[in-house]
């Protein structure tokens, strides 16, 4: 996945810029090996050993104190080397260079810009001095841009410490950035000078800090991305993608999120051997029944209706197609699948009725 970031990050002319926060000595190797810059972070304190971190007490210990050092390397490079700090996660896509979308409107003298959680796209676009549509969703830490300056020095010592002295082991760096910040949060307030610009930079944690809320058009999550195709819909090309909201991500199967990446063309880990062979694909008509748009406010039954209708005839349609390319010694090419009921993520009305 790390590779996979740096060969992003390479396409989006932005290696100049990255440097890689390294647990542990495998990984110092492969980025020395790939001539890609690194800092050794003391992964020992964590406990860390480079095998996956499962949900045990212990490994969530482990999480904690990983996290603890995430907000420490932040912080370290913002006090040495007195430059602006954009932290990202290795399951992000930088498809474009988004330092100058950093220094437009508000958001030029927000101390702290942060993706959002939210999957309400419509929401997503009112953040003004009347109505913030996706404020109380989660800011997501996996892209974070931090400016350097001695409000947001102090803000990331607060984060470190909430993540470090706090006995719960579920308040890690994602929690704790989002506790800290909204104390006294003012979801309401503007900048000075910038009234009417049509997103706004908001008051935070107790007036000391302002935020920005980065805009799901062009720093889009998984769901936004990969499921509402909100790119496709609005014709942008965003400036990063997370592939969070995935399901098939663990320690048995964790291929989840690489297979997202690659399915939209932004995994590029595969060698030419892996588009070579024989193949056997469905077109997108025959591959699902017409598609649908369903009302927002739509009867939960409705949809659910609609939901399995459509697996039925997926079910059918797969099977025929794995006897196919059987008989034809092919590899089959999975086809698209419509979801009308996306039960995970979004809230449903009339859910009794299940």
């Amino acid at each position: 996945m790390l590779s996979n970031w740096i060969a992003n990050i390479r396409l989006a002319g932005l290696e100049s810029s990255m440097l890689i926060g390294a647990l542990d000595d495998g990984l110092v190797k492969l980025c020395n090996d790939d001539n890609v810059p690194v800092h050794k972070l003391d992964g020992a304190k964590a406990g860390m050993t480079g095998a996956y971190l499962t949900k045990s007490q212990t490994d969530l210990l482990k999480y904690k104190k990983m996290a603890g050092l995430k907000a420490g390397f932040a912080l370290e490079l913002l006090r040495t080397q007195k430059s602006d700090v954009l932290i990202s996660d290795s399951d992000t896509a930088w498809l474009r260079d988004p330092r100058p979308f950093f220094e437009e409107g508000p958001f030029a003298i927000a101390n702290i810009l942060v993706s959002t959680d939210c999957i309400d796209t419509t929401a997503d676009e009112i953040c003004s001095a009347h109505f913030c549509g996706c404020i109380h969703v989660s800011f997501n830490t996996g892209i974070v841009f931090l400016r350097n300056n001695p409000e947001t020095i102090k803000f990331v010592e607060a984060w470190q410490k909430k993540i470090l002295d706090n006995n719960d082991l579920n308040i890690r760096d994602q929690a704790a950035f989002n506790d800290v910040l909204r104390e006294g949060m003012q979801p309401l307030t503007q900048v000075p000078g910038y009234e009417l610009y049509p997103r706004q930079a908001l008051k935070a944690w107790n007036n000391q800090v302002s935020v920005g809320v980065l805009p799901l058009l062009y720093f889009q999550n998984g769901h936004s991305y990969f499921t509402q195709k909100l790119h496709e819909r609005r014709s942008v090309k965003p400036y990063v993608v997370h592939a969070t909201y995935q399901y098939g991500d663990g320690a048995v199967f964790p291929f989840g999120k690489r297979q997202r990446f690659r399915e939209a063309g932004l995994w590029q880990m595969d060698g030419k051997d892996y588009h070579e062979g024989k193949f056997l694909a469905i077109s997108w008509n025959g591959a699902t029944r017409p598609e649908i748009r369903l009302a927002l406010d739509i009867d939960t039954r409705v949809a659910v209706d609609k939901h399995f209708a459509e697996d039925r005839y997926r079910r059918a349609t797969v099977r025929n197609a794995f006897a196919l390319a059987q008989v034809l010694n092919r590899t089959l090419i999975m086809p698209r699948m419509l979801c009308y009921v996306d039960h995970m993520w979004k809230g449903l009305h009339r859910r009794q009725y299940l």
